[in-house]
């Protein structure tokens, strides 16, 4: 081989290995702007579903203080939006504040709009807005796999109340620890962003954060809310005349006592899910409804004192109802269980 061929052939050697780098930074950079463009995605979904929360402490000069995140769930009813958080971010006994994405704030003193679930670090509060804000789409945590990457969304408290996504990667699902934590994930999260989203890379709802213990962070997932907030298990459906609103009362045995709920009105022809009835109603209900023309559902073995004048539904165990100026009502039985079709109350 003579000098003039080596010489091409290094050439010829020289240019493949140019060509080649080229291929593999062309490639890597559509493989960032593909990466990019998730994020961004990803970004901008998490931005208009998570909200930051305000506390205030129970006493007259107490101002309303940051206290965390939380992310807006779909509703069905009219102008009520739903905020899923964690417990020690909002919890019953307190008056809050949410702040959406437009800067709007929409303060909760109800009690009744501040709902807890047993023996899980979850709570979810509602409030009421003409605006139509956007509500997360749901999830299912089963689908993450170790090493999918995953997008935490929340209000840092030291971030001049700026929001922030920020990317992980997900470490382990089907956890048994305390409160409810169920699965883990490496990111870096900051303070306040405990109650913010979880989101896989298609924006959808995979998990609540809400601790950071040492190398890795927690989250309680999402299929743990459903399974335990009666979320869309049930709908109570008025199917009766046309111009006749219901009335509707729920009660749960807990412990040696009654838990109630009522009155809630259901529009004609229309449904009231149990989420918008709140409480951890999952298993046994008793129920009763009525309306103004003096149609009642409700012929069950539980008797129960009312008063309907009564602006919040009570159940009085009383021998005798008249003596006290009350209505006898025997409740119904109804079992709640994932996934049963709506439940419907017909005139």
């Amino acid at each position: 081989m003579n000098k003039k061929t080596k010489k091409y052939i290094k050439r010829l050697f020289q240019a493949s290995v140019v060509f080649i780098c080229i291929i593999f930074l062309v490639t890597l950079a559509k493989l960032a702007d593909a990466l990019t463009d998730t994020d961004a995605q990803v970004q901008k979904i998490a931005g208009e579903v998570t909200v930051q929360i305000y506390s205030k402490a129970p006493r007259e000069d107490a101002k309303f203080e940051p206290a965390g995140s939380g992310v807006i769930i779909p509703s069905v009813e009219k102008n009520t939006h739903y905020v899923v958080t964690t417990k020690h971010v909002a919890y019953s006994r307190g008056e809050y504040l949410v702040k959406t994405f437009d800067g709007t704030e929409h303060e909760i003193t109800k009690s009744e709009d501040v709902m807890e679930l047993s023996e899980l670090d979850l709570s979810w509060l509602k409030f009421t807005s003409r605006e139509n804000y956007g509500a997360v789409e749901l999830g299912d945590s089963q689908n993450l796999e170790t090493g999918d990457s995953i997008y935490i969304g929340g209000w840092p408290f030291n971030n001049n109340d700026n929001f922030q996504v920020v990317r992980g990667v997900m470490r382990k699902k089907n956890l048994s620890k305390s409160d409810g934590y169920s699965i883990s994930y490496k990111a870096r999260t900051e303070n306040g962003m405990s109650g913010g989203p979880v989101l896989d890379t298609n924006g959808h709802l995979m998990g609540i954060h809400g601790k950071s213990p040492t190398l890795y962070q927690l989250g309680i997932s999402i299929n743990t809310f459903i399974e335990n907030a009666s979320l869309s298990w049930v709908k109570i459906c008025n199917e009766g005349k046309p111009s006749l609103e219901m009335s509707l009362a729920l009660a749960k045995k807990v412990g040696d006592g009654w838990e109630t709920k009522g009155w809630y009105k259901v529009e004609p022809q229309s449904c009231k899910p149990l989420l918008a009835i709140g409480g951890d109603y999952k298993g046994k209900v008793y129920y009763y409804a009525y309306n103004s023309e003096g149609g009642y559902w409700g012929d069950g073995p539980k008797k129960f004192c009312i008063d309907k004048s009564a602006p919040y539904f009570r159940t009085e165990k009383r021998k005798n109802c008249e003596k006290e100026n009350l209505e006898r009502v025997q409740m119904d039985e109804l079992e709640v269980y994932p996934g049963m079709e709506p439940y419907t109350l017909v005139n």
